[in-house]
């Protein structure tokens, strides 16, 4: 039969040693006359005592990273959301040299017009451009998206992009260079632009 008096609900504060002097003097002499909370102290205290004496339980060098392999993967959209907030800097390069690479390859695609690094001399007739005969170029050319002549001599190298020769000679004293894929294009570009850039502040 158990307690009415709620002395059962006090035995845990007793062996936790939460009980004041004057509750513990009151609680021991109610275990005194009370042979069911007796019982049940006895009970509870005897399974303290095997909890206390209990052998320790090693863990595994590997427990906790066992754990952590057991968990649920981080899915790929949330890995990437995760990388985009942790690196923002990065991020925004990324970004940048997308948009860069997009723009110069739509430039790319759509640049058709015919370009000569030197017009002294030459003569650029529709998608043909020629070096007439008795003209000397002194220096490196650069010719894009046409077809090129060389009746006069080239003193230099020749580079060629989206462009072809009308027909092999030997007025070319240097190398002749063809370019056609879009990265060297983009690279040239850069360089053609960045020496134009500076040339403006050289001339002025």
């Amino acid at each position: 039969m158990a307690c009415t008096h709620g002395y059962q609900e006090k035995i845990h504060q007793y062996i936790d040693q939460e009980m004041s002097y004057n509750e513990e003097l009151t609680f021991k002499n109610h275990l005194m006359n009370c042979e069911n909370c007796l019982l049940h102290f006895r009970e509870l205290n005897n399974v303290e005592k095997q909890l206390k004496n209990a052998p320790a339980i090693s863990q595994p060098s590997t427990f906790k990273q066992d754990i952590i392999n057991r968990l649920p993967k981080e899915s790929k959209p949330k890995k990437f959301a995760k990388t985009i907030k942790e690196h923002p800097l990065i991020t925004a390069c990324a970004v940048f040299l997308v948009m860069l690479m997009t723009s110069a390859f739509i430039e790319f695609q759509s640049d058709q017009n015919v370009y000569v690094s030197n017009y002294e001399g030459i003569q650029v007739e529709g998608n043909r451009v020629i070096v007439p005969k008795g003209k000397v170029i002194h220096g490196d050319l650069t010719i894009e998206n046409a077809i090129v002549e060389i009746q006069g001599h080239v003193n230099g190298n020749l580079t060629l992009v989206n462009s072809e020769l009308a027909q092999t000679n030997s007025n070319i004293s240097g190398e002749i260079v063809q370019v056609n894929r879009f990265f060297k294009w983009a690279s040239m570009r850069l360089s053609r632009e960045v020496t134009e850039f500076f040339q403006q502040f050289i001339y002025q």
